[in-house]
């Protein structure tokens, strides 16, 4: 995945994570379904780093990337990633945002007013 596939913030489900090569190096690559823009291409891996694979602990409440499918995720790109000292943007994952407190339905009354057929003249 690159860059240009989030032009926008994306909301998607890991499907799994895999280890393939990267150039001469084992990585470990995130694959997602069900993303909020359709013309992400769920066939590409997204190539985990350090900071992802601590935002995916964060969000799954595990360490172990086979506890991670199901889980949503936000990708999202931030333009001050840096790469070798040169700001260079990349991809960054986040959890969805949770809805705000004035936007939750209100909670319900532990101890409603009990119901009497009584009515007051």
């Amino acid at each position: 995945m690159a860059q240009k596939d989030f032009p926008k913030p994306v909301l998607a489900t890991v499907d799994h994570v895999e280890s393939g090569a990267v150039g001469d190096d084992e990585k470990a690559i995130m694959f997602i379904r069900d993303p909020s823009d359709r013309q992400v291409d769920t066939n590409k891996g997204y190539v985990m780093n350090h900071a992802s694979w601590s935002v995916m602990e964060e969000i799954s409440g595990s360490k172990d990337s086979d506890d991670w499918g199901g889980h949503k995720v936000v990708f999202y790109v931030d333009s001050n990633v840096t790469f070798k000292g040169k700001r260079v943007g990349g991809i960054r994952l986040r959890a969805p945002q949770q809805p705000s407190p004035e936007n939750a339905p209100p909670p319900a009354d532990p101890d409603p007013p009990p119901i009497t057929d009584d009515v007051p003249f």
